[in-house]
């Protein structure tokens, strides 16, 4: 086909001025001509800008897995010179098999297989010279092939989530690994070899089954992120402090209770993790980590921290939460440019005023022994997030409507009985969450909060919801489940309940219609249906006023009529008409009552 030679002489040294009006001239003209040269521009674009032996291979992967498809349809791809350099097939196809041939690709530099099925792979796929780039996560491959180590051009090797327990002694021939992740396996111990891995800068060992670490581990002079949580670990081995450029390290969710004493030996380190273990003391040498940012002892069996911690000045991450702190630390007090501190479900009693110098954005207190916050909380103008929840704290401080930046409070599960009015000035609340209380009322100026998008209220004692709850504009959700709204008398008034309540517009109510009125009855004692176990007053008491048999309030011409019919159809009255009613005190109802129950109302 000499036609197509010359052709193809001139698409290539002229293609990239004039290409697009050739293609579409001889489209063209072929049509007009019903030539049998007659080639569409995708046509042409096929034979001279694809390689036909890659666009074959992918035509293999379509085959074996069964997918109706074209070629350059698979996944997402990048080409240069006619050769496929870039193949992502992840998250779409569910490949269970890969052709023999797939190594032909041989120009391929990234390749994508995330999140398919695949068991083996071929061995043809680590003959690909150029392979830099490889993840395979969430698959089902169980082992790796010893040929892997004769990929020496890959860099990043991503095989997280699959069902691993060894791997190949040769791993550690992989020189140039800058980044691997071997997360969420079945690894129970690294080969001796794992130290080849001379450039590694980044090890993710997450949630395996690894027992150990290598002593020799440290021999890794690049390695600066180590993560290895959710393991077996019950020790950290001291030699590997002696690799003096980390700068992360994660060995949270293991079996550790202690840490070596040479963090002195790690001056880069700045984010440093080992919540869910079992430690109880912090070594004295973790105070000297300078540069460090974040530090997360969720968890532990920490009851205080060691003297000098506040030495930790570019500290703003500290997760303390789960341990068995009762005094609050002093030492945190020093930490000025400490923005996240979570001190949450521990034995705290209190927290000093002195807190209000921190710089604080998030600040989590909840289920402490906490009894009252302070008013210096209101100092914290910079708090984004506030948690107190779980705490014996009766009131709110009225300096709380200062934290103006404050987008989320949460006071559930504390034993509030009033809230102050100044929540109003949190003029950029989105969340208010203070349900399992013992609220009965709410203040009006609650409804003025501007921008909240969702209020919970539910299991308190709330017998009804402020009119200015109806000028919300941005509200989304009110919970108001387990209150006894609108009860009268152990009952629920549907005629009481507001229309911003029964029509909310876009707002969606939960729990309107499943309120607790077993709660709410008279809680007067002197009112004559007076109830001890009654925890709100619904406005249902009556008391023995002489002459009121129909318990009104008032003494007129309703009671005669009642009292006539009760006489007249022999009716047994009970206990407080008889009371009421018996004006002549002959213990029981008749004529006689009725003339003194006219003289009493005519005065």
């Amino acid at each position: 086909m000499v036609f197509i030679s010359c052709k193809r002489l001139f698409f290539d040294l002229i293609f990239p001025v004039f290409g697009v009006i050739f293609l579409i001239t001889l489209s063209f003209s072929a049509d007009n001509n019903n030539s049998d040269l007659s080639l569409s521009s995708k046509e042409l674009f096929s034979i001279y800008d694809y390689d036909e032996n890659d666009l074959q291979i992918l035509q293999d992967i379509i085959t074996l897995n069964n997918l109706d498809i074209e070629p350059l349809e698979l996944g997402e791809q990048a080409w240069s010179n006619e050769r496929l350099v870039y193949l992502d097939i992840s998250n779409q196809y569910e490949l269970t098999l890969l052709p023999d041939n797939f190594g032909d690709l041989e120009m391929l530099v990234e390749l994508n297989l995330d999140e398919n099925n695949l068991t083996s792979l071929p061995v043809s796929l680590f003959d690909i010279p150029q392979l830099g780039n490889l993840s395979l996560r969430h698959n089902q491959l169980s082992t790796l092939p010893e040929i892997l180590s004769e990929t020496i051009s890959i860099t990043s090797l991503d095989i997280a989530y699959n069902l691993i327990s060894s791997l190949p002694v040769s791993f550690g021939n992989l020189s140039n690994l800058f980044i691997v992740n071997l997360s969420h396996n079945q690894i129970s111990e690294l080969p001796e070899t794992f130290t080849g891995l001379s450039n590694l800068y980044s090890l993710n060992l997450d949630d395996n089954q690894l027992t150990i670490l290598p002593e020799n581990l440290y021999l890794l002079s690049q390695l600066s992120w180590i993560y290895a949580s959710e393991n077996l670990l019950s020790e950290i081995p001291e030699s590997l402090f002696d690799n003096t450029n980390f700068q992360i390290m994660d060995f949270s969710s293991n079996s550790l209770t202690e840490l070596p004493d040479n963090f002195d030996n790690l001056p880069f380190l700045f984010e440093f993790s080992c919540a869910h273990n079992q430690i109880s003391n912090i070594p004295p040498s973790f105070t000297t980590l300078t540069n460090l940012i974040a530090a997360n002892f969720t968890d532990n069996n920490l009851s205080s921290l060691p003297d000098g911690f506040s030495s930790l000045n570019n500290l703003t991450s500290l997760h303390l939460a789960e341990n068995t702190i009762t005094d609050f630390p002093t030492e945190i007090l020093d930490l000025y440019l400490l923005r996240q501190l979570y001190v949450n479900d521990n034995q705290l009693n209190g927290i000093p005023d002195e807190l209000a110098s921190l710089d604080l954005q998030q600040l989590n207190l909840s289920n402490n022994n906490i009894q009252s916050i302070p008013e210096s909380i209101g100092q914290l103008i910079s708090l984004v997030s506030l948690d107190i929840s779980e705490n014996p704290i009766a009131n709110l401080p009225v300096s709380i409507g200062n934290l103006e930046l404050l987008y989320e409070l949460k006071a559930f599960d504390c034993s509030l009985t009033s809230l102050p009015a100044s929540l109003e000035n949190l003029s950029a609340l989105l969340l208010l969450d203070i349900s399992n209380n013992l609220l009965t009322s709410l203040p009006n100026e609650m409804g003025f909060i501007p921008l909240v998008q969702v209020i919970d209220l539910s299991n308190n004692y709330l017998i009804e919801i402020p009119s200015t709850f109806a000028s919300f504009e941005e509200l989304w959700i009110l919970y108001l489940d387990n209150n006894s709204l609108y009860c009268f008398d152990g009952v629920q008034d549907e005629n009481d309940i507001p229309d911003f309540l029964l029509n909310p517009g876009l707002t969606w109510i939960s729990g309107l219609f499943f309120q607790d009125c077993s709660v709410a009855g008279c809680t007067d004692s002197e009112a004559y249906n007076y109830l001890p176990e009654m925890i709100v007053n619904d406005g249902s008491c009556y008391y023995s006023l002489e002459g009121d048999i129909n318990h009104d309030t008032f003494v007129d011409i309703l009671d005669i009529v009642l009292m006539v019919d009760i006489i007249v159809n022999g009716i047994l009255p009970d206990e407080f008409i008889l009371l009421t009613g018996d004006l002549s005190e002959d213990g029981e109802l008749n004529i006689l009552d009725v003339v003194i129950l006219v003289q009493l109302i005519l005065g």
